[in-house]
């Protein structure tokens, strides 16, 4: 039982903390870059990715490897509700890390070529599809937090 325990607390703290993550940069920094001059927009983004880089990818995969460890110890309930949430949950995380993957890490990579002095005269259009990835993946995140939150709960070992 020490395990599935760790684990949920792994799994919902990795999916807590990206689902925060995505949430409070959609609804504050995503509001707020229409407003600044191209340059200061490039710069701002350059700065805020060196720092994510680090961070979201080891969120992710914690979120990936948890959700399915848990699925995996619960396998002999596969029947449960908290099961198929689990298991719903572990595959929002697989497309919160594929959008990630195809659609939001490229245009970070242009990003980073990018010079903020004089950036491309282009740059919104150049930077759309992160920021519709980015509304997709943060509904999902948020989305998968909560079934993991649920699941977790309905699949404790009784004595918590």
């Amino acid at each position: 039982m020490t395990l599935i325990i760790t684990t949920s607390v792994v799994a919902l703290l990795s999916t807590g903390l990206l689902s925060g993550i995505l949430l409070g940069n959609r609804m504050g920094a995503s509001i707020a870059l229409p407003n600044l001059p191209d340059s200061s927009f490039v710069r701002f983004q350059q700065v805020v990715h060196l720092h994510y880089v680090r961070i979201m990818p080891v969120l992710q995969i914690a979120a990936i490897l948890s959700s399915l460890a848990l699925v995996f110890l619960l396998r002999n309930s596969v029947r449960g509700l908290g099961f198929v949430l689990l298991a719903a949950s572990a595959v929002g995380s697989i497309v919160v890390f594929a959008i990630t993957l195809t659609v939001n890490i490229p245009v970070n990579k242009k990003l980073m070529t990018w010079n903020a002095a004089t950036p491309p005269e282009n740059v919104r259009e150049l930077w759309g599809p992160w920021d519709k990835g980015n509304t997709v993946r943060t509904i999902l995140a948020v989305m998968v937090f909560v079934l993991e939150a649920l699941a977790v709960s309905l699949t404790a070992p009784t004595g918590i």
